[in-house]
């Protein structure tokens, strides 16, 4: 019984790994067109706020789509390595480095949308500033600690 038990859920995670990595292929695509399709409504807005802030909305939504998606990387990857650690070569500090390369390009990206819907003003511009800021350090960092760990784990 357990021997099938085993065989079950390594079909149903390799089924969901299957349909996870086909969405891996789609969404950039998807959040391409999403977000052209929200700088269209941007520029044809006329200065109508209603119409700016649903441009913003459908922006902000695609960005937020993405990085669920590519958040999830990260999380499935530990998830199989609980589920199957001895099939697994994945360590804590990988996942951890995913999960952070992950948040800063999101946050690098949300300093983009930050930075382009600012309209000039300065303190929306200088917000968007930190934000690609602090998505660049906290990215610098995690290669840092990476190439330490890297080093000692090869010592």
């Amino acid at each position: 019984m357990l021997v099938e038990g085993v065989s079950l859920v390594q079909a149903f995670i390799r089924y969901f790994t299957y349909i996870y990595q086909t969405m891996l292929v789609f969404s950039p695509v998807l959040t391409l067109i999403y977000l052209m399709i929200g700088g269209m409504k941007f520029s044809v807005s006329s200065g109508n706020h209603e119409k700016v802030l649903a441009a913003k909305r459908t922006i902000t939504s695609a960005l937020i789509g993405a990085g669920i998606i590519f958040l999830a990387y990260p999380f499935l990857n530990y998830l199989g390595f609980v589920i199957s650690p001895q099939g697994s070569n994945l360590h804590f500090l990988d996942w951890y480095a995913d999960l952070v390369t992950m948040l800063a390009l999101v946050y690098l990206a949300w300093g983009g949308v930050q930075y382009i819907t600012s309209s000039g003003k300065p303190s929306d511009i200088l917000e968007a500033k930190r934000t690609i800021t602090y998505a660049i350090q906290g990215y610098v960092w995690m290669l840092i600690v990476r190439l330490v760990f890297s080093s000692l784990a090869h010592s």
